[in-house]
């Protein structure tokens, strides 16, 4: 397995002709090797709000790259509804959440849906210990700028993402919700695994940047303090519904009000 995946920056295409160009996909972008037995299963679970022609983009490239390594996986979109400020850690809390009691898996891929791998030989198989798959984007010179970073792509078995308990519910809109999540991993006593910086390359879409939470560093300062009570264990949210479309399974989730104070 290997070659590259051809992603460009400015790559663009419809989910309509994404849809036509994929026709092996089960209902919710779920699929299984035909010819051999999986050894596990793999769900991706992307935070989304008022992307779509990154999710086309995304799912055009994932399909193809997950098949090519014989996965039994599922493409998971959780949608924020309403008109609140974004927050992406809550989206995964609850997917998570759902995921556990209607669609068991045996890891969860966190996914920015504006990150592609650009190497097909970066494996998104099961690993043992929290992996973070997307240490070397584009935007960062191919360097992983501080050893804590675990944000864009990263892999948790169940067992692993209960004991740190989810990331932090507490980082409306552009946080630092990732940061924070690598030392709930440390505090865990957890070993963060990567692949090389010459196989875990991303490619990062063309977009505007959200805005910044200002009280980020603030909050990530007290984050550890944070970590018994807040995450998986007090999320609050609502599905409004779970749709299986063709290419993904579609989660739609009401996370209530702004709080004032964020």
């Amino acid at each position: 397995m290997v070659g590259n995946t051809g992603v460009t920056k400015n790559f663009t295409i419809s989910l309509q002709e994404v849809s036509q160009k994929l026709q092996s996909i089960d209902p919710g972008g779920k699929w299984n090797p035909r010819d051999c037995l999986a050894r596990n299963s793999v769900t991706l679970v992307v935070p989304f709000r008022d992307r779509w022609g990154h999710l086309a983009v995304f799912l055009n490239f994932m399909h193809p790259f997950l098949q090519r390594q014989l996965l039994h996986y599922r493409i998971l979109v959780v949608e924020q509804i309403g008109i609140g400020v974004y927050n992406k850690a809550m989206l995964m809390n609850a997917a998570f959440l759902e995921i556990r009691q209607q669609f068991p898996t045996d890891c969860v891929i966190f996914h920015d849906v504006d990150l592609i791998p650009e190497l097909n030989n970066n494996s998104y198989a099961c690993a043992r210990e929290p992996r973070h798959l997307a240490p070397a984007v584009d935007v960062l010179d191919y360097n992983l700028p501080y050893g804590p970073l675990v944000g864009g792509v990263l892999m948790f078995t169940p067992q692993d993402f209960q004991a740190v308990n989810g990331y932090s519910n507490a980082y409306w809109g552009w946080g630092a919700e990732d940061d924070d999540m690598g030392y709930r991993i440390k505090k865990a006593g957890l070993r963060i695994t990567r692949p090389s910086l010459n196989t875990g390359r991303y490619t990062m879409l063309v977009h505007t940047q959200r805005r910044k939470n200002e009280r980020r560093v603030e909050i990530l300062h007290k984050g550890m303090e944070r970590q018994p009570w807040d995450g998986l264990s007090n999320v609050n949210y609502s599905v409004l519904d779970i749709r299986l479309k063709p290419l993904f399974t579609h989660m739609l989730i009401d996370i209530g009000k702004t709080p004032d104070t964020y």
